[in-house]
């Protein structure tokens, strides 16, 4: 079961919070001017985080993705790695 946490928007990048029930992780869903932002391989992109990270990491990711070129840049080039992978069947 999914459940929307919350929801951020920097600039003109809004990102939805998810709580993943089945293996307590949380994904944040990244949306460029409202519509899906795609990583290389055309699947939309997202952050994975442990349900104990606090919400505060969470959004400090969120403005530094929206407000950082160089960081969002080699996100999306670089971070393709799910540490949650293994405990999901489709997300």
């Amino acid at each position: 079961m999914r459940l929307e946490v919350a929801t951020y928007r920097f600039g003109e990048y809004d990102f939805l919070e998810e709580l993943v029930e089945r293996n307590s992780s949380i994904y944040v869903w990244i949306y460029l001017k409202g519509k899906p932002l795609l990583n290389r391989e055309g699947k939309h992109l997202k952050r994975a985080f442990d349900q104990k990270e606090h919400s505060l990491h969470i959004r400090n990711f969120c403005r530094k993705f929206a407000e950082d070129e160089e960081y969002r840049k080699k996100f999306i080039s670089e971070y393709e790695w799910d540490p949650f992978e293994e405990k999901n069947d489709k997300v």
